[in-house]
């Protein structure tokens, strides 16, 4: 099977007395085997509502949802023991009971055998850094460790889609890298994962592919090393020296570095170059040590985050769209 998750043309509006909010418009994304997609955008761009649409919590106006080439609301039998999902909010566990009564729990409701909970279980809590919290209530347990039990849930029974919600919001450095090292284990074993997320840094080093969506529509969606070299010449170089820079030096530079930019803060001097304007940015770090400036830091910046910025745009105003319907809709389960 070359896809595993299949939304295509998915249409959605939200109705009330009031208004007709838009929420999907159009939307296609592909999900293929051992490939992590992350989708970005805005509060309020569908993003919520796609993944809801894709487990068959809500039905869409039009378009099409396959997962692992079912329909997961006419063939809801067949296609949801494929999937997997952490949904935004802490309705995914049972907070009475640990984690491992959790696995139980959800194991059984979904058919797994209770030879196969039990061979799963000691190790989807080990790889989420859940052994010694195992046999304590969720309630008591932080925020982070809560999330890694939904998503050791998520996995009891062993589905080839995984859809996450803004897994690592509000989580610590520990906490998120532990989900990303699974995520990245399981599409090592071929599993194909959809991940919304708005920390960009996470979603740069984990995701393999990029979807951006605004408003219902997507923006864009490509691999992510090929997105990031199509806005190449928009990433910008920093470099922090030690010291107020001679006016010599910088009328050199500036001549050299068409568009540098050069800015002193107390005893530094910020110099912004982009790619774009013409040398190597690199070339300006050896040129500023070569006047005998100290290098307090070097950064080549921007990378997803410009990028997204770019592409987005301003989005004042739209976090009260579509997406907070969604987190409104009762889960039928």
């Amino acid at each position: 099977m070359t896809v595993l998750l299949e939304v295509s043309s998915l249409r959605k509006v939200y109705r009330s007395r009031a208004r007709m909010t838009p929420a999907l418009d159009g939307v296609s994304v592909e999900v293929r085997p051992g490939e992590i997609v992350g989708l970005l955008g805005p509060n309020g761009a569908g993003k919520t509502t796609l993944v809801k649409c894709a487990c068959g919590l809500i039905l869409p106006d039009s378009g099409r949802v396959q997962v692992a080439g079912y329909d997961p609301v006419t063939e809801r039998s067949t296609a949801l023991p494929q999937l997997g999902a952490v949904l935004e909010g802490n309705r995914n566990i049972y907070w009475q009971l640990s984690p491992r009564q959790n696995l139980w729990y959800f194991g059984r409701l979904r058919g797994v055998p209770d030879a196969t909970i039990a061979q799963r279980t000691q190790p989807l809590l080990a790889s989420l850094g859940l052994s010694e919290h195992a046999d304590q209530p969720a309630r008591t347990l932080s925020r982070g460790t809560q999330q890694r039990a939904s998503v050791a849930v998520a996995l009891i029974h062993d589905p080839s889609v995984l859809l996450l919600d803004e897994p690592t919001l509000g989580l610590d450095v520990s906490s998120t890298e532990a989900i990303v090292r699974q995520l990245r284990r399981l599409a090592g074993e071929g599993k194909g994962i959809l991940v919304t997320t708005h920390q960009l840094e996470v979603a740069e080093g984990l995701c393999d592919r990029i979807a951006i969506i605004r408003q219902g529509r997507i923006l864009l969606n490509e691999p992510t090393p090929q997105l990031l070299r199509r806005f190449e010449a928009d990433r910008a170089t920093v470099v922090c020296a030690a010291g107020v820079l001679r006016a010599e030096d910088i009328t050199r530079l500036s001549s050299a570095y068409p568009g540098l930019r050069v800015k002193t803060n107390g005893n530094d001097t910020w110099l912004r170059y982009s790619a774009r304007d013409g040398a190597a940015p690199e070339s300006l770090f050896v040129d500023l040590w070569r006047a005998g400036y100290a290098i307090r830091s070097f950064d080549r910046s921007a990378s997803l985050r410009e990028v997204y910025l770019q592409v987005v745009g301003d989005t004042a105003g739209e976090s009260e769209r579509a997406d907070n319907h969604a987190l409104a809709q009762d889960d039928p389960r």
